[in-house]
C-alpha cells in the first residue's frame, strides 16, 4: 500500500511539473498597440525562435483588430517570408516604438518564397491583416504605443 501511494505521489508530481513546462513553452503574451491615429489592436507576441518560425502559418484568418508582433533580442535585418500562410498580410518594421517601414498586402506564396527584410535594424516586426496600413494611413515615423499584458 505504502507503494502504490509513494508511486502515486511521484506520478503526480512529474504529471505536474511537465503540465507547467509544457504551459510556459506554449505561453505567449499579449500587447495592446495603439497606434499614432488612436486605432488599436491586441497583438499576440511571439519572443522564441520556434514561435517566431511558426508565425501565423497555416491560420484562416487574423482579424482587423488582431495582430502578431514578433520581438527580437538584438535589432537586425530580420528575414520574413509567407510561408505556409492562407491570407494576405501587411508587415510593419519597428526600431524600439517607431514605425521603420511597411511591406504591404504580402500575398501567400508557393512554392517559391520571396524573402522580406528591412532596409535598417529592427528589433520588433507586426503582422496586421492586409490593408490596414492604408486603411489607416500609417507612415514611417508614427510612433507605436505597445503595453505588454499577461495571458
Amino acid at each position: 500500500m505504502r507503494r502504490n501511494i509513494i508511486q502515486l505521489t511521484v506520478f503526480l508530481l512529474l504529471l505536474g511539473v511537465g503540465f507547467f513546462a509544457f504551459r510556459s513553452l506554449m505561453h505567449t503574451s499579449q500587447a495592446e498597440i495603439v497606434f499614432t491615429n488612436k486605432q488599436t489592436i491586441t497583438a499576440e507576441v511571439v519572443k522564441t525562435d520556434e514561435a517566431r518560425e511558426k508565425g501565423l502559418s497555416n491560420r484562416s484568418n487574423l482579424g482587423v483588430d488582431k495582430g502578431m508582433l514578433f520581438e527580437f533580442e538584438q535589432p537586425g535585418l530580420h528575414v520574413f517570408w509567407m510561408k505556409d500562410m492562407n491570407f494576405p498580410i501587411d508587415l510593419i518594421w519597428i526600431d524600439g516604438n517607431k514605425v521603420i517601414g511597411f511591406e504591404q498586402n504580402m500575398q501567400p506564396e508557393r512554392p517559391v518564397m520571396t524573402r522580406y527584410s528591412p532596409k535598417v535594424p529592427v528589433n520588433r516586426v507586426l503582422e496586421l491583416s492586409a490593408g490596414l496600413v492604408q486603411a489607416w494611413g500609417l507612415k514611417e515615423g508614427d510612433l507605436l504605443d505597445i503595453k505588454e499584458m499577461n495571458r
